[in-house]
């Protein structure tokens, strides 16, 4: 938009809305545009929130993302950050206010980065690759942070601020509440239109999200015989992983793929990984180099979407060294602050990998 003086641009990977989900997207009046990464998990129930609004039922999504417009039109930017669920990294410029939105989700599953060149340019990226010959410093966009203003001075600021965060539970555990979040944390998860798969380690995490999704599948499709398509991946003779993730999909009965590389194989991708990842992060380099492998299989088994069980460790406190927290406080700052960091380590490698 000349006028204006900003240029919106986006790769997209189709998952809702393959016919009609192509960005940028414009709202009906043409003044509201937007380029979106990720997937917007209760769409749904924004859509209809639209429709109650509207007091009709005319508005029909062109994807999950495209409700992030409409939505904004009607109720602004500070309604929509509060209701808005899922993976995402936005920006949404206003030609009526001459203002930008810009939104990254709660944990920084997807990447966003910043910065201004010489003239004072501002820009913004999914991957730093796109900013660092041209923007003399590149920022880290923060989780669960957002920026509604000019492009003058973009400062963000927190719109998620669960209790969590600040205070120590003292509730007694609800183990079936907490069964029937994960199963609706899992099955707001399925709502693509391509075919989809699950990684499977073996451990815990991935197979309960592997058998969960299959349960869901099969009831949603009607098919008792619907065999989810997983995939696991381990070095030649490297251990009894990979007999783990066979005895699980035997188990949950799914069409099971298996990835074995070799220490040269992994040590020709270094350079691939720290290109991908765009981190030296030792230990992310290191777990990024058998996602790529596995993803290029995936890839090539026809699959777009993978389901997986990361954060699962920070969450709840799976790794070893929990066990020598010295107390309940403690135990959770140290939850709450690996959660934090994860658009750091596990969630740049699910991302970029």
């Amino acid at each position: 938009n000349d006028k204006e003086g900003y240029v919106l641009v986006q790769e997209r990977l189709s998952v809702i809305g393959l016919k009609t989900g192509r960005q940028p997207f414009a709202s009906t009046d043409g003044t509201t545009y937007l380029v979106a990464n990720g997937e917007i998990y209760n769409f749904a129930h924004m859509v209809s929130l639209i429709h109650a609004a509207n007091g009709n039922e005319l508005y029909k999504p062109r994807s999950d993302c495209d409700v992030l417009v409409a939505f904004y039109e009607l109720f602004g930017a500070d309604r929509l950050l509060q209701i808005v669920r899922g993976m995402f990294a936005f920006v949404l410029y206003d030609c009526n206010t001459h203002q930008l939105l810009v939104a990254r989700d709660p944990v920084g599953i997807v990447p966003l980065y910043y910065g201004w060149d010489q003239a004072e340019s501002l820009w913004i990226a999914s991957e730093l690759k796109c900013l660092v010959e041209c923007c003399r410093e590149v920022v880290v966009f923060p989780p669960g942070h957002a920026y509604y203003g000019t492009r003058d001075c973009v400062v963000p600021t927190p719109y998620f601020n669960a209790h969590w965060m600040t205070e120590i539970p003292s509730a007694c555990v609800d183990l079936e509440q907490l069964k029937n979040k994960l199963e609706a944390a899992v099955e707001s998860h399925l709502q693509c239109e391509v075919p989809l798969g699950a990684l499977l380690s073996g451990g815990l995490d991935s197979s309960l999200i592997a058998s969960i999704a299959t349960r869901i599948l099969r009831r949603n499709t009607n098919n008792p015989n619907y065999r989810l398509k997983t995939y696991s991946i381990g070095l030649e003779g490297g251990g009894p992983d990979l007999q783990y993730a066979q005895t699980v999909a035997n188990h949950i009965g799914s069409d099971h793929m298996e990835i074995c590389f070799t220490i040269s194989e992994g040590l020709d991708l270094i350079r691939d990984a720290v290109y991908y990842a765009e981190t030296y992060d030792v230990t992310t380099i290191r777990c990024i180099v058998p996602v790529l492998l596995l993803a290029r299989a995936i890839r090539s088994d026809g699959i777009r979407v993978v389901l997986s069980g990361e954060g699962a460790d920070e969450l709840f406190g799976g790794y070893l060294y929990f066990h020598r927290a010295p107390n309940v406080a403690e135990f959770h700052r140290e939850t709450v602050r690996r959660v934090l960091g994860l658009h750091l380590s596990d969630c740049l490698r699910a991302n970029k990998g």
